[in-house]
């Protein structure tokens, strides 16, 4: 039977992994817009070059899709996502690192072989440690979502459950 502080502990490791699944899904969809606008600029530059002659017939569309890529190009370093993407970038490796120590301390709570004291100590040296590395996050707010609170919930439900023998998350 675990104590409180084990399942402290236990329950302090699992939100870690939620909440690294959860940015990297933000971080994730930051991605997909970069991308989404590299390819809008790509498409819209070599046409410019290539497509002339067409696109003198839709002269309309055209000069569209000029202004459009000029815009987009001159404000996407403007955009939040930019610096959210950054950020996530940075901190997600501490957070790795954070869980793989938790991790590593974890044979020695889930055994019993440190005093409920001890673990407890442990416990508040993780939260102080993520507590650190989210601040970070302040420069840069994004909004709370359901969708990925869920999937990360998921994803951590899978991954303990198949590192540590499906205890319960």
């Amino acid at each position: 039977m675990a104590t409180d502080a084990q399942n402290r502990y236990w329950k302090t490791m699992v939100h870690l992994q939620v909440h690294i699944y959860y940015l990297e899904a933000y971080l994730l969809r930051f991605q997909r817009i970069e991308r989404r606008i590299g390819y809008f600029l790509a498409v819209a530059a070599s046409a410019s070059i290539g497509g002339w002659a067409v696109w003198q017939k839709y002269w309309v569309v055209w000069a569209f899709v000029i202004a459009a890529s000029q815009v987009i190009n001159a404000v996407r370093h403007l955009m939040p996502y930019q610096k959210r993407t950054e950020v996530l970038q940075g901190i997600l490796p501490d957070l790795n690192q954070l869980l793989l120590d938790a991790e590593r301390g974890f044979f020695g709570v889930s055994k019993g072989a440190i005093t409920d004291e001890a673990i407890h100590t442990l416990t508040i040296e993780i939260k102080s440690r993520k507590s650190t590395v989210v601040d970070r996050l302040d420069t840069c707010a994004f909004g709370d979502s359901a969708k990925y609170l869920a999937a990360a919930e998921t994803k951590a439900a899978q991954y303990f459950q198949g590192m540590y023998g499906g205890e319960e998350v």
